[in-house]
C-alpha cells in the first residue's frame, strides 16, 4: 500500500553518525502527523530495506512538472511504501543534489532532534537526471499542445 506524505521541509546536508562517520544527502522532513502510518514506516526501517523507485509526471492544470520517489521495505515486514512528491522547478536545487549525492534520508523532525525516527536510501542519481529531463520534456509537451 503506497501513502503519499507531505513534505515539511529539505535540506541539503552532511549528516554525522558514529565517531567518524559522515553521509552527505539530501535530508527530508515530513509530515508523520497527517497519517500515523508514516511514522510507523520509518520506524520499521532496517539497513537493508533500500528500495527506491523514481517516476514522472507532467501537470497541464498547474502546469507542473512533477517527480516521484517511492520508497519502500525490502524484508516481509511490510509492503508499505512512502511516497514522496518533488516538483521540478520548485524543488530544482533538492532534486539536483540528491542527484549528485545518491543519498536521501527521510525523517519526521530536523536531524538531531529528540525522538526522531529515520530511513535512509540510496538514489540512482543518473535515474533522478533522467526523471527531470523527461518531466520537463512531458511539460513543454503539454504546453506546445495547449497552444
Amino acid at each position: 500500500m503506497e501513502m503519499a506524505v507531505p513534505i515539511q521541509s529539505y535540506e541539503a546536508t552532511t549528516l554525522t553518525f558514529g565517531e567518524t562517520g559522515r553521509l552527505a544527502c539530501l535530508y527530508v522532513v515530513i509530515d508523520g502527523r497527517s497519517d500515523p502510518k508514516a511514522a510507523a514506516f520509518l520506524q520499521g526501517w532496517h539497513g537493508c530495506c533500500d528500495v527506491c523507485e523514481l517516476d514522472w509526471q507532467a501537470v497541464r492544470r498547474p502546469a507542473s512538472a512533477l517527480i516521484g520517489i517511492e520508497l519502500g521495505h525490502c524484508c516481509d515486514r511490510s509492503d508499505e511504501r512512502l511516497r514522496l512528491v518533488f516538483d521540478v522547478r520548485r524543488d530544482s536545487e533538492a532534486l539536483e543534489h540528491l542527484a549528485n549525492t545518491e543519498a536521501l534520508v527521510v525523517g519526521l523532525r530536523p536531524y538531531g532532534s529528540f525522538a526522531n525516527a529515520m530511513a535512509a536510501y540510496g538514489v540512482d542519481g543518473n535515474a533522478v537526471r533522467r526523471a527531470v529531463r523527461s518531466a520537463e520534456r512531458g511539460l513543454r509537451s503539454l504546453a506546445s499542445a495547449a497552444s
